[in-house]
């Protein structure tokens, strides 16, 4: 309350305030629960170009293994087309049981699976076989091998290199020094 001011005054600004204060926490309070409310919806990932990507480009794939998983794909994208097109015609398989003179009959449909080409098994048999290749490979060293991988250095001598004198040379005295006597002696010496 300020000086000289009326307790009813008074009470009214404090209440102005409070409603003041109210309303802003009421909002705050409503921003958190919207926020929890799709937080969900935030954090969630869309990945609409992994849905258009074929799952055969994977960079760890070699070329032949890229393209057997492109000819399975094409192979299980025409047996589904046949599918649904005997689907859609009606095309379907009774099935007749006789048992205790009644006859129940069973509609089917039928799927059809195409097996693998010649291709597609030339293909994973040369994948296999490379892939075997490669582990018997790494775990044997083949010298023949790394010997074919290198090359013996060859020197060529430049035709201008100046003559040394040997008398220029300075003679250095060796820093192991050697006994003068048979060694055989020194070593009977040393065993006795």
């Amino acid at each position: 309350m300020n000086a000289g001011e009326k307790f009813w005054d008074a009470q009214d600004r404090a209440f102005k305030l409070a409603e003041k204060e109210l309303q802003k926490s009421k909002r705050t309070s409503r921003t958190l629960l919207d926020y929890q409310a799709t937080g969900e919806e935030r954090t969630k990932i869309i990945d609409n170009a992994s849905d258009f990507e074929m799952p055969s480009q994977s960079l760890w794939l070699t070329p032949e293994e890229r393209a057997l998983n492109l000819k399975k794909q094409q192979r299980l994208m025409r047996e589904s087309l046949v599918n649904k097109e005997r689907k859609s015609r009606g095309e379907k398989t009774v099935e007749m049981t006789i048992k205790d003179g009644k006859v129940t009959m069973v509609e089917k449909y039928v799927t059809h699976t195409e097996g693998t080409s010649h291709e597609e098994s030339e293909l994973e048999k040369s994948i296999k076989e490379k892939k075997m290749q490669s582990q018997t490979s790494n775990s044997v060293w083949d010298y023949e091998m790394d010997k074919s991988k290198w090359e013996k250095p060859i020197y060529f001598a430049s035709k201008n290199i100046p003559q040394v004198d040997k008398s220029e040379l300075k003679i250095t005295k060796n820093r192991v020094q050697f006994p003068k006597e048979d060694a055989s002696e020194v070593i009977a010496t040393v065993i006795n």
